[in-house]
């Protein structure tokens, strides 16, 4: 799946890929399509009453309030690991 995606975006800039390579693109994008549909319908049909609970709306809560922080604390220091510390906060968002 990620090296058709890949392969999809990237590939067209660097060469021009042959009748059937596009082909084959336009499909992967279509199966692509059907997945993100699939899991609209998962999401739809889950139960989710747990993200009312008190102990998760706390949870995001302070994690939206520790990046409120980083946000300030990476305008005023320079520091080549901030990219890792919002790729966590990202993953748990």
């Amino acid at each position: 799946v990620v090296a058709a995606g890949i392969a999809d975006q990237w590939l067209p800039l660097v060469i021009t890929p042959p009748h059937a390579v596009r082909v084959t693109f336009r499909v992967l994008r279509a199966l692509r399509g059907i997945r993100v549909l699939r899991i609209v319908r998962l999401l739809l049909e889950a139960d989710l009453r747990w993200a009312e609970s008190a102990r998760f709306q706390s949870f995001i809560g302070g994690v939206i309030a520790f990046n409120a922080l980083l946000m300030g604390l990476e305008t005023d220091i320079k520091w080549a690991g901030w990219s890792y510390v919002e790729h966590v906060l990202l993953t748990i968002y």
